[in-house]
């Protein structure tokens, strides 16, 4: 009799414990966060990592979704567009459907088809070169129409017509080369070069050399990671590109804060930054928001474009989660098409179409190691990820020859010089 009380109480104990385990696993959600722990983006991708965990941390705190908690599951890209790739099949393996992050272009062309396949979303959070769109991708970073029209603009009223690039070689610097020395041939202006290095180049003097023969008005940075800091300690160095500005499309207000570390004081001044979102935008929202992630942070707390568009991506996905009562993709999807917010950057909505979104674009100039906004748009600058002034095969084009000459990827490990 004793013998079959304790199977009995076995037998119980199980049922009990893998009803109990059932319930922990029905009770809570997860979701990715696909990003850079290594390599050559580590330091700008660690800004929308901070960001996405403190969101799920508060969201949880408040009780969670749907009375469910969210678990973040995190998968480390290291900065290689084949890692990537790998990290969002992992993801989905693991039954997640909601993915946060990639960076560079290159990532998130490797991640697209996988989430696709694996019919997930992806938030990308990046300022890219346009010319996709999927309805498994929301695209919340800017495009060139966003981000590099207003900046040719700039440049030219204040600076002159003559330009050199500079960039680092993979897909979206390249495209977004190419979109812009369309632009200045539509518009009259002056590609005097351009020069294309790999992912992590730390040898800038022969570009620099280059820049200084040429002359230009204006250099264009396409240069992501940490080769924008050898980039700059370089023309640094260089006596005739001093008056030279750079107007930047990657770097942020955490980059800034690392150059002035490690150049001399106010070597920066004079230099531009084209986005979207910057910390010391003046507004109500903003100055709470701010105010609320230093508490939480430190004082010294600086909230970046690509960190605000993730903030804004998890507020997109709570509200259609939350509308649509379900974490199903499909329900999630249709509910975020045409969903808008009243945001600390001002309104942004994304566009019913192509997933993509609307909002106020600005450029800031760098004084005494700090930037000032010196433009903003008037109204919402549209997306427009397919440039009109060219038919779309001729893009497609472009695009298919670099994936090709590049061994079937979407970074190049060498180097590239184009133009003058």
């Amino acid at each position: 009799m004793k013998f079959w009380s304790i199977v009995l109480f076995i037998i119980i104990f199980v049922i009990v414990s893998t009803y109990a385990l059932f319930q922990v696993k029905q009770d809570t959600v997860k979701i990715g966060l696909l990003y850079s722990q290594t390599g050559t983006m580590k330091t700008e991708e660690a800004a929308i990592a901070q960001i996405l965990r403190y969101q799920v941390h508060l969201l949880n705190l408040q009780g969670g979704l749907l009375n469910k908690k969210i678990e973040l599951i995190e998968y480390d890209g290291a900065s290689n567009d084949q890692e990537f790739a790998k990290g969002a099949k992992f993801l989905i393996d693991q039954g997640i459907t909601t993915i946060f992050g990639c960076w560079t272009s290159a990532s998130r062309k490797a991640v697209k088809p996988i989430v696709e396949q694996g019919d997930a979303l992806l938030f990308y959070p990046v300022q890219y070169e346009g010319l996709e769109s999927s309805d498994n991708i929301i695209y919340l970073g800017s495009t060139p129409s966003q981000q590099v029209n207003p900046m040719i603009t700039y440049i030219q009223k204040n600076y002159g017509s003559r330009m050199y690039i500079v960039g680092s070689n993979y897909i979206y610097p390249r495209v977004s080369g190419l979109y812009l020395s369309e632009m200045a041939r539509l518009l009259g202006l002056e590609i005097k070069g351009e020069d294309y290095l790999p992912l992590g180049s730390t040898s800038f003097a022969d570009v620099v050399e280059n820049i200084g023969n040429s002359k230009p008005d204006a250099i264009v940075n396409l240069l992501n990671g940490e080769s924008n800091l050898a980039f700059f300690k370089t023309l640094n160095q260089c006596s005739s590109c001093k008056d030279i500005p750079v107007f930047s499309t990657s770097l942020d207000e955490r980059s800034l804060k690392q150059f002035t570390e490690n150049l001399p004081e106010n070597s920066l001044d004079g230099h531009y930054l084209s986005g979207s979102y910057f910390h010391n935008i003046i507004s109500d929202k903003n100055y709470r928001l701010i105010n609320e992630l230093r508490q939480y942070f430190g004082d010294d707390f600086l909230l970046t474009d690509a960190s605000f568009n993730t903030l804004i991506a998890f507020e997109f996905w709570k509200r259609a989660v939350n509308d649509q009562e379900s974490f199903e993709i499909d329900k999630i999807r249709t509910s975020i098409k045409g969903d808008g917010l009243n945001s600390p950057n001002g309104i942004v909505y994304i566009d019913q179409k192509n997933n993509h979104i609307h909002k106020t674009m600005r450029i800031a100039k760098i004084h005494n190691d700090q930037m000032g906004i010196v433009w903003a748009s008037d109204i919402m600058a549209n997306p427009n990820p397919y440039p009109i002034f060219k038919k779309s095969q001729f893009w497609q084009d472009y695009q298919n020859d670099l994936y090709t000459s590049w061994g079937n990827r979407w970074q190049s490990e060498k180097a590239a010089s184009l133009g003058e």
